[in-house]
């Protein structure tokens, strides 16, 4: 269950950059959408993690944090990158 969700989550974030990036908007306002659109996800392992570091598993739960940002801001890129390749092409 836990990989579906990763892998739906990752999907969703391409699909978003790729429709982001059509998008009519300012590049500032792209990259705070971008950043709105990231970061709850992460954030929920993230804070946790922070908040009360004693605890145990919490150093896990920071990477995992991590790691959902990161690969979400990849996935985001590479939506972003698919519909600028599609865009040149046409």
């Amino acid at each position: 269950m836990s990989t579906l969700l990763a892998a739906l989550y990752l999907l969703l974030m391409a699909a978003l950059g790729w429709r982001l990036f059509l998008m009519a908007w300012s590049r500032a306002l792209k990259i705070a959408v971008a950043a709105t659109l990231i970061l709850p996800i992460p954030a929920l392992f993230l804070l946790p993690a922070l908040m009360h570091p004693d605890r145990p598993f919490a150093d896990l739960l920071g990477l995992i944090g991590a790691a959902l940002a990161i690969s979400g801001v990849a996935a985001l890129l590479l939506g972003m990158a698919g519909a600028w390749l599609k865009a040149r092409r046409t």
